[in-house]
């Protein structure tokens, strides 16, 4: 399973983006630096530290549109991911608004949703409904 890295959970998290995924980042002690993986944390001895997302949580989240703005997936070799809004529907890359290349599709969608919601195209509350 894919999920995105410690660094954009930890942003996502500081986002207010509620922590409710099917994996969480977390440690065995409150100061130590390593972090693991964990499914639905159940052991008392474990910190959950935040949500680890994966592609299809993420992928829930993302607006198919932003005002007249269409969500496009583009798919390059190497796992390169670039995820992109575009006015015109025809044709990728004209009237490109903004977009993410990101080795990994986790990755690509946390730093997208990262850019929506720090640029104010998109509201925490419309998400975490």
């Amino acid at each position: 399973m894919k999920v995105c890295s410690l660094d954009i959970c930890k942003k996502l998290k500081l986002l207010n983006v509620k922590q409710e995924s099917i994996f969480y980042w977390g440690n065995d002690t409150l100061n130590s630096n390593d972090y693991f993986l964990m499914y639905e944390p159940v052991f008392p001895n474990h910190y959950v530290n935040c949500s680890a997302f994966t592609v299809a949580e993420l992928g829930e989240m993302l607006p198919c549109e932003i005002k007249n703005h269409k969500l496009v997936q583009i798919f390059y070799p190497d796992n390169e991911i670039n995820l992109s809004y575009n006015l015109d529907e025809g044709y990728y890359g004209i009237d490109e608004i903004f977009q993410i290349n990101e080795k990994g599709e986790a990755n690509a969608r946390g730093k997208m949703l990262i850019y929506l919601i720090e640029n104010k195209l998109i509201k925490v509350e419309d998400i975490n409904k």
